[in-house]
């Protein structure tokens, strides 16, 4: 038995095998094994070498050996990268061997392999599998001709491999009240929901390998997308990466037998191309109850229009600097959007009779509702800050400040982020970290809204609290292999309105239990989880309310 490890200078080494003895342990010590090659005629592995000593090895090579079978217990070596178990006699292997889900590497050459457990094609980040020498079945060989096609074999596996029945159906999610109507209060109740979808062209093998094809494919998925929207059946729906033939062929008929009307507005480049390749472009959503809201007014913010104008007014006064060339490669070539419709009321609420004379001539009956998709490189946590900047700096100056905003979307911003900081604080300092130490502050001197005169700040005058707690360590809104994390939000005007309830997120334990790797899933057909809340917007006091 050889034992790779690490020298002072964190190469790796190999070394003779020596166990810690007790004393050794009880004062702490350990050892940086990385990898385990096992030599001499094995016969069989003992499920020990899978406990403390070796379930963090990186390597595993058991080659030249006579191993008839592979113990289930590998599945604890949750870091493997490379797996050899070359030159032996199996026929077989472990169903297990697909929670080895870190493997680039598995050689199994020269054994009696007839079939593969379809569970081999979990391993998504595989990239070399030699099955050379070994009697393969004829459909297995006729999907493995060389190494090469790695990817066409996993595939097949993968696609074949039975749905367990508790995954059969939708994670339960739990409505969590978390405040009592006011009745008292001359009010509006209604409820919203924000949802990214995940749009057809996003949703590829390369991007999301663990998910099988056919539970990718936009056929399949947008009817599980469809039943979710339908069966929470929100007053106002706000949906991102909305391919723009998928909302006029498929969302606005379905959802309008629903009693919903809707606007919606692709990404920046549609305006670009021909009428024929807009079809394919994703934008923004906004459905409401026909029955409930009309439209008042909407309106379509490009946030690398914004930019444009902004360093094209810079240029004309002569105010150029560096954070104008910044502001041309980083801002102005994202193609994010919002959308924002003003929504109003149809029927005033049942209790307005018993208000003054005075409310009933000047109560709000009105809504603003944005729906916001930034953009989604971490590295451009700057791009991500202006883009909201110019946002609200934009929405500002179309929209009456009296109109109570609700603010909605997929932010691909933490709750730590500079962007959530700007939103609920109302204001953020030039200094931030986020803004990478570029000279933005220039293209606001115009615009900036200031406290007295710190214009080393800028601010928003909406007071905006988010529906959902943003502190929970369990609580996420994307789940995917390699990020899970909240970035999906719904802020509400806390002058205006109160939460009363929210569509609780998916228990993290349900993942863990049922070894799901990520979303997309069999049976969650985004890697977005949708946020619904319900809101009270209170028409007599609105500084009275708060959360």
């Amino acid at each position: 038995m050889i034992i790779m490890g690490k020298d002072d200078n964190g190469k790796s080494k190999s070394s003779s095998y020596t166990i810690l003895s007790q004393e050794e342990l009880a004062e702490g010590k350990t050892t940086e094994i990385i990898g385990l090659e096992i030599t001499g005629m094995v016969r069989n592995l003992s499920p020990y070498l899978w406990t403390r000593s070796f379930c963090d090895i990186t390597r595993l090579v058991v080659k030249s050996n006579q191993l008839t079978k592979v113990p289930s217990e590998i599945t604890n070596l949750k870091r493997l990268t490379h797996l050899d178990l070359s030159h032996n006699m199996l026929r077989s292997l472990p169903p297990e061997i697909g929670d080895l889900v870190t493997l680039k590497e598995l050689l199994l050459k020269h054994n009696y392999l007839r079939l593969l457990p379809n569970e081999l094609g979990k391993l998504f980040n595989l990239q070399v599998l030699n099955l050379d020498e070994n009697p393969m079945a004829p459909e297995v060989n006729a999907l493995y001709t060389d190494s090469r096609s790695v990817q066409k074999l996993l595939t097949f596996m993968l696609d074949n491999l039975p749905i367990p029945p508790a995954l059969k159906t939708a994670p339960q999610r739990q409505w969590i009240q978390l405040q009592q109507v006011d009745q008292s209060a001359v009010s509006y109740v209604f409820t919203i929901m924000t949802y990214n979808i995940l749009a057809e062209n996003y949703a590829t093998r390369s991007q999301y390998g663990y998910c099988p094809s056919w539970a990718l494919s936009w056929s399949y998925r947008k009817e599980l997308i469809l039943k979710e929207i339908i069966t929470n059946q929100a007053d106002i729906i706000c949906l991102q990466e909305v391919v723009t033939d998928e909302y006029n062929q498929y969302f606005l008929p379905e959802l309008s037998k629903e009693g919903y009307m809707g606007i919606f507005e692709p990404k920046s480049r549609a305006r670009t191309m021909n009428e024929e390749d807009r079809r394919f472009v994703d934008g923004c959503a906004i459905f409401y109850k026909s029955e409930k809201f009309e439209v008042e007014s909407r309106e379509l913010i490009e946030f690398n229009q914004l930019a444009r104008k902004i360093v094209e007014t810079a240029k004309q006064n002569g105010s150029t600097n560096k954070a104008s060339d910044e502001v041309i490669n980083r801002v102005m070539t994202k193609d994010n959007i919002g959308v924002v419709a003003v929504l109003k009321f149809k029927n005033p609420p049942d209790n307005l009779n018993t208000a003054s004379e005075e409310l009933k001539k000047k109560y709000l009956n009105r809504i603003m509702i944005s729906n916001v998709h930034i953009h989604w490189d971490p590295e451009f946590c700057d791009v991500k800050l202006m883009q909201i900047l110019l946002f609200l700096t934009e929405l500002r100056r179309k929209i009456s400040d009296d109109i109570p905003l609700v603010l909605t979307g997929d932010f691909n911003s933490l709750p730590s982020s500079g962007v959530i900081q700007f939103l609920l604080d109302s204001r953020i300092p030039f200094s931030h970290p986020d803004f990478k130490q570029i000279d933005y502050k220039h293209f606001f001197d115009e615009m900036i809204s200031t406290s007295g005169d710190d214009s080393s700040n800028i601010s928003h005058p909406y007071k905006l609290s988010s529906a959902y707690p943003l502190d929970r360590k369990d609580c996420f809104t994307n789940y995917t292999y390699d990020f899970k994390g909240i970035i999906d939000y719904i802020f509400f005007p806390r002058d205006y309105m109160k939460p009363l309830g929210i569509l609780d997120t998916v228990d993290s334990g349900w993942f863990q239990e049922h070894k799901i790797l990520g979303c997309p899933h069999p049976i969650v057909p985004s890697d977005h989880f949708l946020l619904l809340t319900e809101l009270q917007m209170f028409l007599n006091n609105p500084t009275s309310p708060q959360t």
